[in-house]
C-alpha cells in the first residue's frame, strides 16, 4: 500500500457566531461553535456501542475544549514524520477524525440547554408555539422582500433554534406585524394569530428556565435522552484527544504540555524553543 501522506487533512470550520465574555484570569475569549447535526448522525452510532462504565459526564466548556483539541491535532499532524519515526503507531484516519467529532459534541451539547427544563405545560406551549412561529415567519419573510418590512430584523429572528429562541421569536414577530401593520383582511395571517404569539411569547419567556438558572431536580425525557448523548459523544472526543496525547508523547516526552494544550487549558501555551521535533530516546 502506499505511505500516506504528511498533508494534514481539515475537518469542515465551525461557524462561529459571537465571541464569549472573556474569564475572569484574562485569558482570551473562544468562538462560539455552533456544532454539526450531521456530525453528529455519524458518530452517534458509536456512542451508543460505549458501555455505561465507560461514559465520562460532561462537565467542560465545549467550545474551549472544541478550540484546544484543534490546535492539538494540527501541532501533532505538522509532527507526523518525527511521530512516525518515533515508532508510535498513530491511528492517522482517528486522528483526522477529531474535527468532526469535536462538531459532535458541540452540536449534542447545545441540544441539552436548547430542551425546556420545564413542565410538561410548557412542552404543550411550545407544541402550539413552534407552528405559529413558522407560518409569522414564512409570511414575513415574504413581505420583506416586498419591502413591507425590515428584511435585516426578519433574519434575525429566524436564526434562533432553542426554545427560549421560540419565545422571544414570537415576541419578536408579533411585534414586527403590529409595527408594520402586516396583518391584510383576508391574507395569510390574521389579527388573532398574531394576539396569540403575542400570549405565547411572553408566557414561555416566563416559563423558560435561561441556561444559566438553577436546574430543577425533574428533567423531562427529551432533556434526559439529550444529555446521555451528549456525555456518549464527549467520552469519544475525550478518548480520541488522549490518543493524540500519547502520540504527542512519544515525541516531546514530558515537554508534551508546551505543545499540546489540555481541552480545558485557556493559556494560550508557549511555543516550544527547540527549532525541530525529535524523538525522545
Amino acid at each position: 500500500m502506499p505511505k500516506p501522506t504528511n498533508t494534514p487533512s481539515r475537518s469542515p470550520a465551525p461557524v462561529a457566531t459571537e465571541k464569549k465574555t472573556a474569564p475572569a484570569d484574562g485569558a482570551p475569549a473562544v468562538p462560539t461553535v455552533l456544532g454539526s447535526a450531521d456530525a453528529l448522525t455519524i458518530h452517534r452510532g458509536a456512542a451508543g456501542t460505549l458501555r455505561l462504565a465507560e461514559v465520562i459526564p460532561f462537565r467542560a466548556d465545549a467550545d474551549l475544549a472544541y478550540y484546544n483539541a484543534m490546535r492539538g491535532r494540527d501541532a501533532l499532524l505538522a509532527a507526523r514524520p518525527a511521530v512516525e519515526a518515533s515508532g508510535f503507531r498513530a491511528d492517522w484516519a482517528r486522528i483526522d477524525a477529531l474535527g468532526s467529532l469535536g462538531l459532535a459534541m458541540a452540536y449534542a451539547a447545545s441540544r441539552v440547554d436548547a430542551l425546556p427544563r420545564e413542565s410538561n405545560e410548557v412542552l404543550d406551549l411550545l407544541r402550539e408555539a413552534r407552528p405559529l412561529r413558522r407560518v409569522l415567519l414564512s409570511h414575513a419573510r415574504t413581505l420583506s422582500l416586498l419591502d413591507r418590512c425590515p428584511a435585516k430584523e426578519v433574519a434575525r429572528i429566524e436564526k434562533g433554534t432553542g426554545a427560549r429562541d421560540v419565545a422571544n421569536d414570537l415576541a419578536d414577530l408579533a411585534a414586527l406585524y403590529l409595527a408594520h401593520d402586516l396583518v391584510i383582511a383576508g391574507g395569510t395571517v390574521q389579527t388573532g394569530q398574531v394576539r396569540r404569539a403575542e400570549v405565547l411569547g411572553a408566557a414561555l419567556i416566563e416559563k423558560i428556565r435561561p441556561a444559566s438558572a438553577v436546574r430543577p431536580s425533574r428533567r423531562t425525557a427529551d432533556q434526559q435522552s439529550a444529555m446521555a448523548l451528549r456525555d456518549r459523544v464527549w467520552t469519544l472526543f475525550v478518548r480520541a484527544y488522549e490518543h493524540i496525547e500519547l502520540a504527542a508523547g512519544a515525541v516531546w516526552g514530558r515537554h508534551v504540555n508546551k505543545h499540546l494544550p489540555s481541552l480545558q487549558a485557556r493559556a494560550v501555551a508557549r511555543k516550544a524553543t527547540t527549532k525541530t521535533a525529535a524523538p525522545t530516546g
